[in-house]
């Protein structure tokens, strides 16, 4: 059986031998004896001792026999080496009692030897040393040339490259060579995981970019990371990492509605492969859900119940919530719009409306403040929706804003709307809703509307500029007494009248001090000319 078989069936791991090196060592010395000869070889091979070890898939547990061979070819008895030491890392695990030799067998002699095992941290090396003073290896006349083996256990857990340096001493001193161990990668990468920047598994986004990030964890190199992107139809996209990298981001970018999964692999230097633990599907969906909302009947007479419901539906992520008023409000005279918002998972929102006429005598409408209502109904060409957060939490909503364009909030938990109904390049006429309100606004104006009823205004539309034919419009929420609005404003015109009143007076006097300052004047000219006279 060869060297190479018996470490096979030692460690259960392959072992393969290939050239590494030839140790030769040649002194001189004064007469006494010729050319010492020291060879150091794997007791396989001959003159040549290859090493390449294979990692013993993380398990710590089988080892590898390392068996040297140092041969003496001088005859001479002063030759004899007295000492062997082999130095490995402090990295490779060493089997106690491990250590053996065959040293001093030859054909009539036995010679003792002893074993020492040292530990240098600041080098990271440990010494096995092997020596006597009468010689461990020795072959001199008369004699036959046995070849030495030193045999020891260790394993090695980490791949890359080593040196084990074999040193043989003697009279004339000491010879060094070192031997070159490869501990080749046979696990496969250890980890291969998603990080915090990558989607959480069945996320729905309403952006059409995916974002994967990849770490590896391997205790040799990592070759590669691949990322794979798959649809409905199957692989869409592969990218890979630059070679040597731990750690990969990318970034899928301009997908279309849809689902998508994806999964990651990475390669280590000697081709072994593992993926992450399962893959992850994100629904990407940039589309508002759709739907409708129905009012009936129509047309009531004021104080009539009005019902309204609302159905909706997304194709790709599925409706999340959906918000309207079921039984609005019929208070008030004119022709009114009722609003249905809908969300979907990926959070995009949606809009849809109906109207319903409400007929009779009598109105509630709010004070002058807030306009008029029963106004003819606006056909809006765009409605902007802000209704996701209560007004109350947002304030302020500023939105530029045409004719027949409106902007969705929430107000006591209810959709309403504020639109313009047409504008000139110095004022615009806004309308209120659901029960809807109209005032006239002139650039720095503003006014208050009751939404609900209630005696109290809600919110205050102020007007800031009117620019290329969109109104600047700044929406806040209020909490005001209609009452105590309304008898400020009397107040301020009971002043305003005061202040006329005392205005006028105040003119008056100043015209009777005009008029006695000519009549004196008038009264001295006529006593001067009769005194010249």
């Amino acid at each position: 059986m060869s060297w190479g078989d018996t470490i096979r069936g030692r460690s259960g791991l392959l072992f393969s031998v290939v050239v590494l090196s030839v140790f030769v060592l040649s002194f001189f010395t004064f007469g006494f004896f010729a050319s010492a000869l020291h060879l150091i070889t794997n007791s396989a091979t001959g003159n040549n001792l290859t090493l390449s070890i294979l990692e013993n898939n993380q398990s710590n547990t089988n080892y590898f026999i390392f068996n040297i061979t140092v041969n003496n070819t001088d005859p001479t008895i002063a030759a004899n080496i007295s000492g062997v030491n082999i130095t490995i890392p402090s990295s490779f695990n060493l089997v106690s009692f491990s250590n053996t030799t065959v040293a001093g067998n030859a054909t009539a002699f036995v010679i003792q030897h002893s074993f020492v095992n040292t530990t240098d941290s600041t080098a990271g090396t440990i010494t096995l040393s092997w020596l006597n003073s009468s010689g461990l290896v020795f072959n001199f006349s008369g004699f036959q040339v046995v070849p030495t083996r030193f045999t020891f256990n260790a394993s090695a857990t980490t791949p890359g490259s080593y040196n084990i340096t074999v040193t043989t001493l003697n009279v004339t001193g000491s010879y060094s060579r070192n031997l070159s161990v490869n501990v080749n990668d046979t696990t496969t990468p250890a980890g291969v995981e998603y990080d915090s920047l990558t989607h959480v598994a069945g996320a729905n986004i309403s952006r059409s970019n995916i974002t994967v990030n990849i770490s590896v964890t391997d205790n040799g190199n990592v070759d590669r990371i691949a990322v794979y992107l798959y649809n409905s139809t199957g692989l869409l996209n592969t990218t890979y990492s630059d070679v040597g990298a731990r750690s990969y981001y990318v970034a899928f970018v301009n997908l279309g509605q849809g689902i998508y999964s994806y999964n990651a692999s990475a390669n280590d230097t000697f081709s072994f492969a593992n993926q992450t633990n399962a893959n992850r599907t994100v629904v990407v969906d940039t589309a508002a859900p759709s739907g409708t909302l129905s009012c009936t009947p129509e047309s009531v007479d004021r104080n009539d119940a009005v019902t309204c419901s609302c159905s909706s539906s997304d194709v790709t992520s599925g409706v999340n919530s959906t918000s309207f008023t079921a039984s609005p409000s019929t208070v008030n005279t004119g022709t009114f719009t009722s609003s249905c918002t809908i969300v979907d998972y990926a959070g995009n929102v949606g809009i849809v409306t109906d109207t319903y006429t409400v007929s009779g005598s009598g109105s509630n409408a709010a004070s002058s403040s807030g306009g008029g209502s029963g106004s003819a109904a606006v056909s809006w060409t765009k409605t902007v929706p802000q209704a996701s957060i209560e007004l109350s939490q947002t304030t302020p909503v500023a939105q530029n804003l045409g004719s027949r364009e409106r902007v969705a909030l929430k107000v006591g938990g209810q959709t309403h709307h504020v639109g313009v109904v047409s504008l000139t390049t110095s004022s615009v006429i806004v309308e209120v809703s659901s029960d809807p309100q109209r005032g006239t606004l002139s650039v720095g104006e503003e006014k208050m509307f009751d939404v609900d009823g209630d005696g109290y205004y809600d919110l205050v539309v102020k007007l800031i500029s009117i620019v290329s034919g969109k109104a600047n419009v700044e929406i806040n929420a209020v909490h005001v007494m209609v009452e105590e609005s309304a008898t400020s404003d009397d107040t301020e015109e009971s002043q305003g009248v005061a202040g006329a009143i005392s205005s006028v007076a105040s003119n008056s006097m100043t015209w009777i001090w005009v008029a006695l300052v000519v009549v004196v004047v008038v009264v001295i000219a006529v006593v001067m000319m009769r005194r010249k006279r």
